[in-house]
């Protein structure tokens, strides 16, 4: 059928040549002879159903996506549903209710229904009101079904394999903590051991060679590399993890505190309030010292601080963790690749442990992270 044309008469023959038809684009639309198949190109499943039993029109693609033919079309119309399953008639419902209650028209919902031949399918409906009682509760919907089956199981599959990558993650980082607690003992222990007898054997040569003045000068030098070691182990060793986390995550960060203000050349302090000597699970006092840890080491590594302040305190039923300083600051949606991991990892470590991470930074502003910890 041609689509119908509206034609706007010429006032006067004189006033120039007619203007163009002007066309009803909804109707040509409507009665475009190709519409069927474009509405099927769709996949979509079409339907104008009462939503309390009354009569109901369905496409054939709605029933064909549920698994049923034309032959069951009476029984449709009649008013049958499919069933839908019990654990998600109450979120429907729930919905549902709460649009009509809004005023608003369109409605979209997911949920299994069962196929004819008993398989449950994730569908997706998307309809609008089109009927209302006199108090404006919905009587008719009409819309489009659309079966998400193989996108809702890429999604649980993505949900697993989200889980197991953090079970991984979870594992190499309680096994790196371990590494690191037993090669902290070995160099602090072994390592120390060895370096603080040779110390001892050579004092012992240094007073029976101190006759000879001309070894002295190479005895001193000698003695001063060995202490150096000696030295640079026990740093490592507390690089590597902190005998002192073992008094509690108070003393940690005092030493952790001390050791950035000692080497960096930032003023760096530590603020203990009420609730910093809070008894936590190793797990815990560990993932919170290592995001100060980085926190700080970003700071000095990219901000260029003048003051990092690191405070531990107890906000309502939380327990806070603070680093705050005052460097160059971000923009935290165009941070690089290589800074974003080190975020990530805080962020990543404070959900492991069921706490809640926060970041603000303001470029010229400095930045601070907060992590909070809900008391158990």
């Amino acid at each position: 059928m041609p689509a119908p044309t509206v034609t706007v008469p010429l006032a006067s023959t004189e006033s120039g040549p007619a203007p163009a038809p002007v066309v009803d684009h909804v109707q040509h639309c409507v009665n475009h002879p190709q519409l069927p198949l474009m509405l099927r190109s769709l996949r979509l499943g079409f339907f104008d159903a009462s939503l309390f039993g009354g009569p109901c029109w369905y496409s054939d693609r709605y029933l064909a996506l549920l698994g049923y033919g034309r032959e069951h079309r009476a029984q449709f119309e009649a008013g049958f549903r499919p069933l839908v399953h019990p654990e998600d008639v109450p979120a429907m419902q729930a919905r549902l209710q709460r649009r009509a209650r809004g005023g608003r028209i369109h409605n979209a919902t997911e949920a299994r229904v069962m196929r004819r031949d008993g398989r449950w399918i994730w569908v997706r409906w998307v309809g609008i009101i089109s009927e209302r009682d006199a108090q404006g509760r919905p009587l008719r919907m009409v819309g489009t079904m659309e079966n998400i089956d193989a996108l809702k199981q890429r999604q649980g599959a993505l949900i697993e394999a989200h889980d197991e990558l953090s079970v991984l993650v979870d594992h190499a980082n309680d096994r790196i903590e371990e590494e690191r607690k037993y090669l902290a003992g070995e160099v602090h222990d072994q390592l120390g051991q060895m370096l603080a007898l040779l110390r001892l054997e050579f004092d012992q040569f240094a007073r029976q060679a101190a006759e000879q003045d001309a070894m002295r000068p190479a005895l001193d030098r000698l003695r001063g590399r060995v202490d150096d070691a000696l030295q640079a182990s026990r740093r490592i060793a507390l690089r590597m993890r902190p005998a002192v986390l073992d008094f509690g995550l108070a003393a940690a960060l005092r030493w952790l505190v001390e050791d950035f203000d000692a080497r960096t050349g930032c003023v760096f302090t530590l603020v203990l309030g009420d609730g910093a000597d809070t008894a936590l699970p190793e797990a815990t006092a560990t993932a919170l010292f290592r995001i100060a840890q980085e926190a700080m080491s970003n700071a000095v590594r990219h901000a260029q601080p003048t003051r990092v302040e690191v405070r531990l305190e107890r906000k309502g039923r939380a327990l806070a963790l603070v680093v705050d300083d005052d460097g160059h600051g971000f923009d935290p949606s165009a941070v690089r690749r290589r800074a974003r991991l080190g975020v990530v990892g805080m962020r990543e470590r404070a959900q492991r442990i069921g706490a809640r991470w926060a970041l603000r930074s303001i470029p010229g502003q400095g930045t601070r992270i907060e992590v909070l910890l809900p008391s158990g």
